[in-house]
C-alpha cells in the first residue's frame, strides 16, 4: 500500500538510529500487543532509557502504537502494538510514491466511528485489531485484507461483536469453509485443555481466578483480569488449539508474576 512521499519518507528515517532493535521490535508486535515489560525481555543487553527511546520514536513515526492503564496505586502500564505496516522499497514501489499513485486498500484501513458492544462494555470498532486477530488465526493477508473489505458495508452503531464474529465467519465461508471454521475455533474465548485423559473446557472467567491464585503481590484490578486472561487464551491458540494442562498453567503462572 504505497504512502504519500512525506509520511513514506518519516516512516523509514525512524529506523535511522537502533535500526536492528527497532526491527526486532518490529518483529516482536506482529504476533499482536505486547506489554513493556513482555518487549524487555527480548533485550537483556539494552538499556531501559535506550529502549523506552526507541520505543517513543517508533510511535511518533506512526510505527507502532501505544495504550496506557492507568490503576490507582500503581504504576502505569504501556502495551504496543504494530500498526499496519506497508513500506516498498522496491524501485518500483519507491516510484510508485513519488509518482503519488494511491494503493485502493488505503480506504480499507480508513477509520470506521461506529461502537461495538461486547461484554458488557463498549468500545470504538479497530480494523486493525480484526485484522491482527485474522492473522493470528492463520488467515492469510491478502485472505484477511478482502474481509475487511466486505465487512465495512454491514457494520453500524451498537453491532456486537458476537455479530461481527458470524459476519466475518460467513465471509470466510464463502471462499472457504475451513477458514471459517479455523477463525471461529480461534476467536473463542474458551480454550480446549488437555488434562490427562479428559477434555476440559476453560473459560476465561476460570483463568482470571487462577491468575488471582498465582498473584503473589498486589491485587488485579477486574478490568485487568479480563485483558490478561483474554491475552492467555489468544497466547495459547497462537501456539496450539489443544494445550496440556501444564502447558496453560505455566503460561498462567509467567503472566501472573509478569505483571
Amino acid at each position: 500500500m504505497p504512502l504519500p512521499i512525506d509520511e513514506y519518507s518519516k516512516k523509514i528515517s525512524v529506523f535511522g538510529k537502533g535500526t536492528k532493535t527497532k526491527l526486532l521490535v518490529v518483529n516482536i508486535l506482529k504476533d499482536g500487543e505486547k506489554s513493556y515489560s513482555e518487549i524487555q525481555k527480548n533485550f537483556p543487553r539494552t538499556s531501559k532509557s535506550t529502549l523506552y527511546k526507541y520505543l517513543s520514536e517508533l510511535y511518533k513515526g506512526g510505527i507502532i502504537k501505544k495504550r496506557v492503564e492507568r490503576t490507582d496505586g500503581r504504576r502505569p502500564l504501556a502495551f504496543y502494538n504494530l500498526n499496519f505496516l506497508a513500506i516498498n522499497l522496491s524501485p518500483s514501489g519507491i516510484r510508485d510514491v513519488i509518482d503519488g499513485k494511491n494503493n485502493e486498500n488505503s480506504e480499507i484501513f480508513a477509520k470506521v466511528n461506529i461502537s461495538v458492544k461486547g461484554k458488557g462494555i463498549t468500545l470504538k470498532f479497530s480494523q486493525s485489531r480484526l485484522l491482527n486477530d485474522l492473522l493470528s488465526a492463520g488467515i492469510k493477508i491478502e485472505d484477511a485484507v478482502d474481509v475487511l473489505k466486505e465487512l465495512k458495508s454491514g457494520l453500524y452503531e451498537g453491532i456486537t461483536t458476537t455479530e461481527i464474529k458470524d459476519m466475518v465467519c460467513e465471509i470466510l465461508e464463502n471462499d472457504d469453509k475451513k477458514l471459517a471454521n479455523i477463525f471461529a475455533v480461534y476467536i473463542d474465548d474458551k480454550l480446549k485443555v488437555n488434562c490427562d485423559n479428559d477434555i476440559e473446557i476453560w473459560t476465561e472467567d476460570e483463568i482470571s481466578h487462577k491468575l488471582k491464585d498465582y498473584r503473589k503481590m498486589t491485587e488485579f484490578t477486574g478490568d485487568e483480569l479480563k485483558f490478561l486472561s483474554h491475552k492467555i487464551v489468544r497466547d495459547i491458540k497462537k501456539l496450539t488449539l489443544l494445550p496440556t494442562k501444564s502447558l496453560v498453567e505455566e503460561h498462567i503462572k509467567f503472566i501472573a508474576e509478569s505483571f
